[in-house]
């Protein structure tokens, strides 16, 4: 009896993945054979569909290098590629490395438009976010987009995306993506050391760098905001850090004074008072 129900749990969750509400009431009245032809309609239809759209979309470099991918990762690939036979494969397909960021994309985006319950969709936008958060702090305005995008979609898709999973598991795993939730002020700090570290090479490099700092305390508010929503501690702010340190390396001590202040009185973890102490030496 608890190997019947079993297989008809993951047989009812098989079908939640395809769009069936999970609280269809056909769950408990079909048979486990019916429950299984139905699964097996629900796939078919929708690998008929992404035929289709493979067939259409992916130049064969683009289906070679992800099949090469796939069975350097899979040990011998998936039978039945390249055409997926659930909406899930797309989150699989798209984080493998050896993939081009931009095939990566495409089937990351694939699968968020036919994807439609919120657990799967939860996998997906995290497959899309670990590709787009890896540049290595490079300025990337399609990436920072994307990932911006995807972050915001993650946050509100994941009570949903919760409440699926603890009715499959029972329960939630250690991380649901909370990491990718502080995004933007992630991002506001990338475009900081991108900028300062281009400064030796780059004479521009070190203006970007105030610019980049001063945007990011423009945004103090939003972000002070953001972490108290979180329930989270301040952490460090690199944009009042790393301005007040290229103050002091100009001399302009008391404006260096004026932005370890601020960030001391608005609460960002750091040695603030001791960086007042030593530029307030300076200044005199």
């Amino acid at each position: 009896m608890v190997g019947s129900e079993r297989i008809r749990h993951l047989a009812r969750w098989t079908l939640v993945e395809y769009g069936i509400p999970h609280d269809d009431p056909r769950f408990d009245r079909l048979s486990f054979h019916e429950l299984h032809d139905w699964g097996w309609r629900e796939r078919e239809a929708f690998r008929r569909r992404e035929q289709a759209w493979w067939e259409g979309t992916l130049t064969e470099d683009e289906a070679r290098i992800i099949t090469e991918a796939i069975h350097r990762h899979s040990m011998g690939g998936v039978p039945e590629y390249p055409f997926v036979v659930r909406p899930l494969n797309y989150a699989g397909y798209g984080q493998y490395s050896a993939v081009p960021i931009d095939t990566a994309r495409k089937l990351i985006d694939r699968g968020l438009e036919v994807v439609r319950d919120a657990q799967t969709r939860h996998h997906l936008l995290l497959a899309g976010l670990e590709r787009e958060s890896a540049f290595n702090l490079a300025e990337d305005p399609v990436a920072e987009r994307r990932l911006m995008a995807f972050q915001g979609q993650l946050r509100r898709n994941r009570p949903a995306a919760d409440r699926l999973t603890i009715a499959q598991w029972g329960g939630l795993p250690p991380s649901r993506g909370e990491r990718y939730d502080t995004a933007a002020f992630d991002l506001a700090e990338r475009r900081i050391a991108f900028a300062y570290r281009q400064r030796k090479e780059d004479p521009a490099a070190l203006d970007r760098a105030i610019q980049a700092c001063r945007a990011m305390i423009a945004r103090s508010a939003e972000f002070l905001e953001l972490f108290q929503e979180l329930g989270r501690p301040l952490p460090s702010h690199k944009g009042f850090q790393q301005l007040a340190i290229i103050l002091d390396k100009r001399g302009e001590y008391a404006s260096a004074i004026q932005q370890c202040e601020r960030a001391r009185d608005e609460g960002w973890d750091g040695d603030w008072d001791r960086r007042i102490q030593r530029y307030s030496k300076r200044l005199k």
